[in-house]
């Protein structure tokens, strides 16, 4: 009997302390499921500094996240998350669907760029929504490998996702002065993944978020041209937002007096839509 205790003993300590050693093990294992969750979703990559698991209170805490921002644009991140809660019980990640009661994003900031044509955060959405480049052309492929047996991809159901505390900064491109700093209100959006389409992809849960932050710093409260709004809502094709383009340079120089790179730009621009070149 003596024996059999011990035995029982030594088996609950080996028990308990698995249990401690997964406890601090799920903080690595759930942040480095972000970043690789993210970095697919975004094509560019996300970091992490912290996680916090509350086994009891069902919540995972992500702190310290930042998106990188695409390649071709000059600032080191395109979004930062200050602090992001999930209410949710932490057996529910191992299932293919995960239901959230609420997703708390607190100190968000999003960098808003433009190069050229594009903005990062344009770049961004694009690849959430799987558009695949335009410049990179499938290669072809003498013998094609046998496709690997993809895991079914994981799908979220938010009942509501409170957004906090975030600051969108639009560069100077798109405003007529200095860069800004857009305070944007409280969020909520509720039911995400829970209509007739049914629960949603991580990509899908982005978009929205970023939609509706952008949406809101480029309201009517803060000035720009509409080109640029068009823009930024993803409302322009690509002819309006050319034609906006060069209304905007000669507006702001005259063609004659607009720098020569400009003036080159507005002349090619013209030529696109059959405008004569002075």
């Amino acid at each position: 009997m003596k024996k059999l205790m011990k035995i029982v003993a030594v088996l609950l300590v080996i028990a308990v302390a698995a249990l401690v050693i997964l406890y601090f093990s799920l903080g690595g294992i759930v942040r480095k499921a972000v970043e690789v969750a993210g970095t697919s979703a975004l094509d560019t990559p996300v970091l992490v500094a912290g996680t916090k698991i509350d086994l009891f209170g069902q919540r995972v805490e992500v702190t310290g996240l930042q998106v990188r921002n695409p390649e071709g644009f000059k600032q080191p991140d395109a979004l930062s998350l200050g602090r992001f809660e999930v209410a949710a019980s932490v057996l529910s990640f191992l299932r293919d669907v995960i239901d959230v009661s609420e997703l708390r994003v607190e100190t968000l900031g999003l960098t808003v760029e433009q190069e050229g044509l594009r903005t990062n955060v344009g770049v961004l959405l694009k690849n959430l929504e799987g558009e695949p480049p335009a410049e990179a052309p499938p290669e072809k492929k003498e013998e094609e490998p046998k496709p690997e047996e993809k895991k079914p991809q994981k799908k979220y159901r938010i009942a509501l996702m409170r957004i906090s505390g975030a600051k969108v900064t639009l560069g100077s491109s798109f405003l007529s002065g200095d860069a800004k700093v857009v305070e944007i209100p409280d969020i909520e959006i509720r039911d995400i993944g829970t209509g007739p389409e049914g629960p949603v992809p991580l990509s899908k849960v982005l978009t929205i978020l970023l939609r509706r932050v952008l949406n809101e710093a480029i309201g009517d409260k803060v000035p720009m041209p509409d080109a640029a709004r068009k823009l930024l809502s993803g409302e322009a094709k690509l002819g309006e937002t050319l034609r906006g383009a060069t209304e905007s340079v000669e507006k702001a120089f005259g063609v004659e007096k607009a720098p020569e790179g400009a003036k080159k730009a507005v002349e090619g621009i013209r030529g696109l839509f059959g405008g004569k070149k002075e």
